[in-house]
């Protein structure tokens, strides 16, 4: 069965407050041919708020206030991709430096930022 993608209107807010709305959700879906329960087994989560902590390769999508705590037993070249659509994020390096900083905080409308883990420099840096 063929699907119709929703693309967002123009001047749609994709978030109702600190959530995404229904219809973000909906074109997230479309977009990766996933469900909101599937897409974590693809590495991509959605957290609308509170905290998260990675484990693997991952892209976490933000949609309200968050903390992300980094792996804090990365495996070399461990990336992760976190994605500010709306209120702060921070990013914690759990143990281990980013760019020489414990963390990291997104504070514009639609910041996403790649944090790439060495095992030799044993910190994540963002790329």
């Amino acid at each position: 069965m063929a699907h119709q993608l929703i693309t967002p209107r123009r001047d749609e807010r994709l978030i109702d407050g600190d959530k995404a709305s229904q219809r973000y959700i909906k074109f997230f879906e479309e977009i990766s041919n996933v469900s909101n329960t599937q897409s974590s087994q693809l590495g991509t989560t959605i957290v609308t708020s509170g905290a998260y902590l990675t484990s693997g390769a991952v892209t976490v999508i933000c949609t309200g206030v968050t903390i992300v705590t980094l792996n804090a037993l990365p495996e070399d070249r461990e990336r992760v991709t976190v994605n500010r659509t709306n209120g702060l994020v921070t990013v914690l390096g759990n143990g281990k430096n980013i760019n020489n900083e414990s963390q990291i905080k997104l504070s514009k409308d639609t910041t996403s930022l790649d944090f790439f883990y060495s095992l030799t420099q044993n910190q994540w840096y963002i790329v």
